[in-house]
């Protein structure tokens, strides 16, 4: 969960464009506390965990239904529209990502259980390499059906969307939205100079 949370923090940081200058310097104070060895706490995914849910719905479901996209889909000159061309509202934009957010909560649950079932003194011990091996191993046994569910449904995404003349995938059926590429701009030419006579 944490690396998916430093994955989301340095796309925020790298230089995306004017848009979204300013969540830079909202991850910029964050990023600290992850380095300064917050990790060291047992209970860290637990304090971790809401902070993290907000960031995952704001650049997922937020972003989208702001800005028509994520940062790197708006880099790419891709937008999520509806299917009639409006914006995205803000519930096709949750319905979305509600598959991978139930399954993204789960884990999150999962991996919490595991980290409270290591023994407080061995865990303040251990490496960062050791705690995610023991970890994974002191998960409910439910997470292992929430892996695999995951693994499915992002494979489905790739498979449907290869399979249809839109390029839709699963959560574009579910909300009924579509990813649309912008036009090119053609290159201005440079305003002639005025002669008055």
């Amino acid at each position: 969960m944490t690396g998916g949370i430093l994955y989301g923090i340095r796309r925020i940081l790298a230089p995306r464009g004017r848009v979204f200058y300013r969540y830079r310097y909202h991850a910029a104070l964050v990023l600290p506390l992850v380095y300064l060895g917050l990790p060291k706490s047992q209970s860290f995914l637990l304090y971790w965990f809401l902070p993290s849910l907000a960031l995952n719905l704001g650049y997922n479901v937020y972003l989208v239904n702001r800005f028509g996209g994520t940062p790197g889909q708006l880099l790419c000159k891709l937008r999520v529209r509806m299917l009639d061309g409006a914006r995205v509202t803000r519930q096709a934009a949750l319905l979305r990502h509600a598959v991978l957010l139930a399954l993204t909560i789960l884990s999150a649950i999962a991996g919490i259980i595991g980290v409270l079932r290591i023994d407080e003194a061995a865990y303040l011990q251990m490496p960062f390499i050791q705690i995610s091996a023991r970890m994974a191993g002191l998960r409910p046994s439910w997470a292992a059906t929430v892996d695999t569910l995951t693994q499915m449904w992002i494979v489905s995404e790739f498979v449907v969307l290869f399979f249809n003349k839109k390029r839709r995938a699963p959560q574009d059926f579910m909300a009924g939205t579509v990813v649309v590429k912008l036009p090119a701009r053609a290159p201005q030419a440079p305003p002639l100079a005025s002669t008055s006579t």
